[in-house]
């Protein structure tokens, strides 16, 4: 799920994302006024990888240049974290 350019996602209540391919990002917002919302779930799921096909990252979010993360994250992999407002 991506927004640039003074867009908006929202992962809604109940929402599910798995991230769970090498280098894959669950939401990405990029550029001043971009909103990054989630009130879901995200999941990072290493349970591809193997000693031959490898993980290198996998990111829950990804905001960049300006772009708002907002509310409520649930960040399941040993914790959860829960974060008000981030801004980058």
């Amino acid at each position: 799920m991506a927004a640039d350019n003074g867009g908006h996602i929202i992962n809604e209540a109940g929402g599910e994302i798995r991230v769970s391919d090498n280098k894959s990002i669950g939401m990405y917002g990029a550029g001043v006024g971009t909103i990054v919302e989630n009130k879901g779930k995200i999941l990072l799921d290493g349970s591809k990888a193997t000693a031959t096909n490898k993980l290198g990252s996998l990111t829950g979010v990804y905001v960049d240049e300006g772009a708002t993360f907002q509310k409520l994250w649930n960040y399941q992999k040993q914790q959860i974290l829960m974060l008000e407002e981030m801004e980058r």
